[in-house]
């Protein structure tokens, strides 16, 4: 999770954390804080990804701002 510095959430996802952190399409997005887990399961990766995506929008009735749905921001 990639969080502002009001410890909003702007992004969940997976992947390689500190390549994904430093893409210049990233380096706007004000982050703050990355938390992460180390999973070397691809299937248990989309797993809690899925799961604390689910999450958030049940507690925020959005997804977080700054993940994309087919190349756009989602709402």
């Amino acid at each position: 999770r990639y969080l502002a510095s009001d410890k909003r959430v702007l992004y969940i996802g997976q992947g390689q954390i500190r390549d994904r952190a430093n893409a210049s399409e990233r380096k706007e997005w004000g982050i703050n804080t990355i938390e992460y887990s180390v999973l070397t399961n691809p299937e248990d990766s989309e797993k809690w990804e899925a799961y604390y995506l689910k999450l958030f929008k049940e507690d925020s009735g959005a997804l977080p701002p700054l993940n994309l749905i087919h190349g756009k921001a989602s709402a």
